[in-house]
């Protein structure tokens, strides 16, 4: 059981990826690919004197969605842990 949810951390957790966001969207998201994709959005929304763009914002509800999706995922892993206890 504790490796299983080791296993289930770790998938949540994913790998960082380089600050100016590169890649496209990660089949699961993690919170590693979620972090780079809002580096990679601020850095483009603080560069910019214009507004933002429609893809740009589209993005932005994007990782705020996975993001609760994640912080959601982790909290029923949480819960596991204390059952463990």
């Amino acid at each position: 059981a504790i490796t299983k949810l080791e296993q289930e951390l770790n998938a949540l957790e994913g790998v960082t990826r380089g600050r100016r966001g590169g890649g496209g969207a990660a089949a699961t998201a993690t919170f590693g690919s979620v972090e780079s994709s809002f580096a990679g959005l601020l850095a483009i929304l603080t560069e910019n004197d214009m507004p933002p763009t429609t893809q740009a914002a589209a993005s932005v509800l994007l990782a705020q969605k996975q993001l609760a999706e994640l912080q959601a995922k982790l909290d029923g892993l949480k819960k596991q842990v204390d059952a463990l206890k």
